[in-house]
């Protein structure tokens, strides 16, 4: 009985790893060329390594302040669209409810199976 079991599961464990995915599922992110972008450094770290311009005012300029103020206003930018998102969210959901909360019946009782006398007795 254990092997039955065993083989069982080595021929399930078999066909998952080779089965592909199903077409509800949405597709791989990592295939768009954008995907990571925002998560990578905008400049390289080993650029101040060798930085002759350490004291200089635009060499820290361009290599440090200015992309962390770009990515400060991108985060914000988002942030802001977020919450937008959200509080229209709300306001649509508000707006449904009262709207269901003002339907008033059809002015007849109805029930399961009931035929409205098409059928005579």
């Amino acid at each position: 009985m254990n092997g039955k079991r065993l083989i069982a599961t080595i021929v399930v464990v078999v066909l998952v790893s080779l089965s592909q995915s199903a077409d509800a599922q949405l597709p791989n992110p990592s295939d768009n060329p954008n995907f990571g972008k925002p998560n990578t450094p905008t400049i390289s770290p080993y650029l101040n390594l060798l930085s002759r311009s350490r004291g200089s005012f635009t060499g820290n300029y361009f290599t440090q302040y200015r992309p962390q103020q770009d990515f400060y206003r991108a985060r914000n930018q988002a942030r802001n669209s977020i919450y937008r998102l959200q509080q229209e969210q709300r306001a649509q959901a508000a707006g449904l409810r009262s709207e269901v909360q003002n339907v008033t019946g059809t002015g007849h009782t109805t029930f399961f199976m009931n035929f409205g006398g098409y059928f005579p007795r």
